[in-house]
């Protein structure tokens, strides 16, 4: 199974010790790129004989040196970060942290809370949540851009980051993600409800088109 895998990333001490446990042939990994999340991590895979080929806070410090060079300022999706907020603190001023989530549960709330009690710069990336089908999903794009811009706003973050995939082959009509990206917009600088947001949709859009958006309702 590793043969079709390129890179490994070791998380923790324990993830080292079990998966030591369980590998039946060490050379399976001879072929991957390890990477070593924190110094005791790095310190437990050397006594196994096995040198990180990266850490991922030195890894990413080579990336933002490369951005500075350009006068341009680093950012980082926080997936995985987001559940590790002592990794979180040691990040460089500069580096704007970007959490994100697609599902109307996501906790924006708590993720903000803790990134302003971090001192941490960060934007809250909710989405259009049309890709990966063809009308769109109407109630996580509307909690989502709710639930982000009201976070933002309450504790201080830098703002919001819409975004607008194209997964499995960009198969969503262009026109479903513009109900999102007017929502967006306008809890963003001021106010609204998403029955607004459908009014200035229906300005833009003929009979046609916003029937085929209403779907996305359904």
């Amino acid at each position: 199974m590793l043969k079709s895998y390129s890179t490994l990333l070791f998380n923790s001490p324990n993830g080292v010790r079990e998966f030591m446990n369980k590998i039946e042939d060490i050379r399976d990994i001879a072929h991957l790129k390890i990477g070593a999340v924190g110094s005791k991590t790095k310190e437990l895979l050397e006594r196994y004989k096995i040198k990180a080929d990266f850490i991922p806070k030195e890894y990413l410090e080579k990336l933002a040196n490369v951005v500075r060079k350009y006068n341009k300022t680093p950012m980082i999706w926080g997936d995985v970060l987001v559940k590790h907020p002592d990794k979180i603190s040691k990040l460089s001023k500069d580096i704007v942290f970007i959490d994100w989530g697609y599902n109307k549960a996501y906790d924006f709330v708590n993720h903000a809370k803790m990134l302003e009690e971090l001192k941490v710069k960060y934007l809250l990336a909710p989405g259009t949540s049309t890709w990966s089908s063809i009308t769109g999903r109407f109630i996580d794009m509307k909690e989502t851009i709710e639930n982000s811009t009201c976070s933002s706003k309450k504790y201080h973050g830098l703002g919001i980051l819409l975004t607008d995939w194209g997964d499995m082959g960009h198969l969503q009509y262009l026109p479903s993600s513009y109900l999102g990206f007017i929502y967006g917009a306008m809890l963003s600088w001021s106010s609204g409800t998403i029955e607004d947001a459908e009014k200035y949709l229906a300005i833009i859009l003929n009979d046609e088109t916003l029937a085929i958006i209403t779907l996305s309702r359904t």
